[in-house]
């Protein structure tokens, strides 16, 4: 079997390409490499930014805010819940119960 050079995938930040050539892979701008795993992530992509650390922080401020009234109320609930089924439950405890006929 013989090894051919050409056509081969070349990766980088912008996609994947295949080149037939090595006037075709000189031709390429920018950093490219050989492999998907060579390939630098992006600067400051996977950290949130600080309007999503704010809108969890103020969520977290909110559930923990619901739970501490639930204990006081003595409803059961479990801490895995998230803020709208904490919220229905608080709801319904305090709706006033509707009189049996």
């Amino acid at each position: 079997m013989e090894y051919h050079t050409y056509p081969r995938w070349k990766y980088s930040q912008a996609g994947a390409v295949v080149v037939n050539s090595a006037e075709e892979e000189a031709a390429l701008e920018g950093e490219w490499h050989d492999s998907p795993a060579d390939v630098p992530s992006p600067a400051g992509d996977d950290s949130p930014s600080s309007e999503d650390e704010q809108l969890l922080q103020d969520a977290k401020a909110e559930k923990d805010a619901l739970l501490a009234k639930a204990a006081e109320l003595g409803i059961a609930v479990d801490k895995r819940w998230g803020l709208k089924r904490l919220h229905e439950a608080l709801e319904q405890k305090s709706q006033p119960e509707a009189p049996q006929p």
